[in-house]
Parts: C-alpha cells; structure tokens; sequence
C-alpha cells in the first residue's frame, strides 16, 4: 500500500502498444525491401536482357521514382554539342505540368549558356558540357524555374569519370525529406543508367569496327583484283612485279595496260593487235580507304586517257588535269611514273612525276 502517492501505467501502456505495433513495422520494411529488390531486379533484368537503350532508359526515371518514393523523376543528358536534352519522364499525375516546364527550363538554359559560349570565345562545345555538368548549376537553374513548392534533387551520372547527365527526382509534398537511403536509391539507379549507356556506346563501336573491317576487306579483295593477276608476255622481255600493301587497302598501284593498234580501224577495238604497252608504276598519299580510293580513279583515268597514244608527258599532263580537283579537296597526291613500250623497237619513253627515278641497269657495263 502507497501512502500519498498514485501509481501511473502509462509507460508500460506505452511500451505494450510500441510492442504491438512491431509486428506490422516489420511487415512494412519488409515490403519495403522485397519492393526494392522488384525495382531494382527489373532495371538489372533489362541490362542483361535489351540490347535497346531506349528500352532501358525507358524504366530509369520509373525506377527511381518509386525506389524514393518521389512524384517523378527526369533523366537530362549532356549532348556532345552542347544541348541538354529531357531524355526519360515519369510523373505520376498525367496533368502535372512539370513535363512542360521542364522541357522549356532546358531550353532556356541550353540557348542562354550556347549565347555565354560565343560570347567568351570557348574553344568547344565541350568547355559548355562541362559547366552545365558542374553539381549545383543545373540543379539551382531548374529550381529557380520550378514552381516553388517542387522539391528536386539530383545525382550525377558518371561514366569513364565523365558527368553524362544527371538524374533528378521531385516531390510536391512539403513533408518529403531527402533521406540518406534515398539518396543512395537514386545513386543506385543512376549507376545503372550509366552502365547502360557504357555498355550501348561499347556494342556502338564494336560494331562500326566490325562494319569498318568488312569494308576494308572488301576494299583490299577489289583492289587484289585490280592488280594484275599475272605479268603478260611481251616480247623481249622478263617482267617481276611485287606489290605489299601497309594496310589491307593502300595508294599503291602498278599496271601493265596494254594498247591497241588504233590503226585498224576496221576491226573492233577488243580484237585489235597490240603494238604497245603501258607500264605504270604510282602512289597515293597515306594509307587505307581514302588512298585506295583515289588509286582506282587514278587507274580508271589513266587508262582511258593511254588509249589517245600521246607521249607519256602529255599523258600525265591530261591526267593531272583531270585529278587536280579530287586530290586538292582530299589533301593528298599521286606520284606516278608512266612507261610507253613499243616490242617492234624496243623504245621506252616514260615520264615521272613525283616518283623515285628509274633506273637502267645494262649487265655489260
């Protein structure tokens, strides 16, 4: 018995219910994780599964706003020239505004800093992706421009130790808080996103290369072919040809083009004697398809312009004449020697332009 004194059992009352509700703030967290396990199980999913990086990206703002409980979420990329750009919007209200404000925020920032850039004389557009990249200008441009009551927050998406864009999440609620697990939900996601475009921009050049050798294969098998097979038969003499190129495709050209009597006017021109032969001996400048290139138009060229059997000087006048304008605008020169052969005199007349000198070698002296 107390005397003068009441006995209280609110704390315990307090400490009974506490307990009774324990049962169900378990259930909470754990619907909570197996919710963000889902979440995240799906976006995991899609990278090992779509090749399509809109299918990926498609779910990156989705995911993000339902890990952080937010009303949207934006994905703004940095564009290599410059440009922001609203990649991917999720908004749980289909009459929230914020996809119109958003779009016209970007804009307006993207016009106004391509202004700043001009005027200050930046180099490239890349010293303009690494201010809009820097943490907290795009964050406190868009929030000037959003209506007051938005909440926005954003994290980086960092690829190669590159800032690509950045991931946002917004909240119209006055009570909603930027907590730590949420920051590292959005963190999360945003990782995600950029190992997708990492992975997108790898396959991207893997297949320009594999497009790129296919077409120097095919480069190198026609041009082979465009080289002579075998030496002809000329009368007089023995001929030994080597050609190697650096590349699979090159500027390196030899030929041997035989000419008609252009006398016999009577028979066709493919069933004429041939009383003369060019020998020709060139190089384009640099390597691969662009010189490979401009050989075969050498080649084509020239073997049109042998058929007027003027001397070989002039021959090459006409072809320079005719090349100047390709090889000015491709920045690049042939060298070519060009040989006139007639077997009944055994005369040689050539003429060299930019190429070694020839040499004669007599075994007598």
């Amino acid at each position: 018995m107390l005397d003068g004194a009441e006995l209280s059992f609110e704390p315990l009352a307090q400490g009974i219910r506490t307990a009774a509700l324990l049962p169900d703030l378990f259930i909470e967290l754990g619907r909570k994780h197996r919710k963000y396990q889902e979440l995240l199980g799906s976006l995991g999913f899609a990278l090992r599964a779509f090749d399509n990086l809109d299918h990926i990206l498609e779910l990156v703002p989705l995911v993000a706003s339902q890990l952080t409980e937010a009303d949207g979420a934006a994905l703004v990329m940095f564009e290599p020239d410059g440009q922001l750009k609203l990649e991917r919007l999720f908004v749980r209200e289909t009459s929230d505004p914020i996809r119109r404000t958003l779009h016209s925020a970007l804009h307006q920032l993207a016009a106004e800093h391509y202004r700043q850039w001009l005027s200050e004389g930046w180099q490239t557009t890349a010293d303009l992706t690494r201010l809009m990249a820097a943490e907290d200008w795009l964050d406190g441009q868009l929030s000037q421009r959003l209506p007051p009551s938005t909440h926005l927050f954003g994290t980086p998406l960092l690829l190669r130790q590159t800032v690509r864009g950045r991931l946002y999440v917004f909240s119209h609620h006055p009570d909603y808080t930027w907590s730590e697990s949420r920051q590292r939900s959005i963190r999360v996601v945003a990782d995600y996103a950029a190992v997708a475009l990492g992975n997108y921009e790898n396959t991207q050049t893997l297949r320009q290369q594999e497009r790129l050798a296919k077409e120097v294969a095919t480069g190198s098998e026609l041009q082979a072919r465009l080289q002579p097979t075998r030496f002809p038969q000329i009368p007089g003499l023995s001929i030994a040809a080597r050609c190697e190129t650096a590349s699979g495709v090159g500027g390196d050209y030899y030929d041997f083009i035989p000419i008609p009597d252009m006398q016999q006017t009577e028979i066709p021109l493919a069933h004429r004697a041939i009383n003369h032969w060019g020998i020709v001996i060139g190089d384009v400048m640099g390597k691969g398809i662009p010189a490979g290139l401009l050989m075969m138009e050498t080649r084509g060229v020239l073997r049109a312009e042998v058929l007027s059997q003027h001397p070989p000087a002039q021959i090459l006048t006409h072809l320079n004449y005719v090349l100047f304008r390709d090889l000015d605008h491709s920045h690049r020169f042939v060298s070519l020697f060009y040989a006139h052969y007639c077997p009944a005199s055994r005369r040689l007349q050539f003429s060299n332009a930019a190429h070694n000198p020839p040499l004669l070698w007599r075994a007598a002296s």
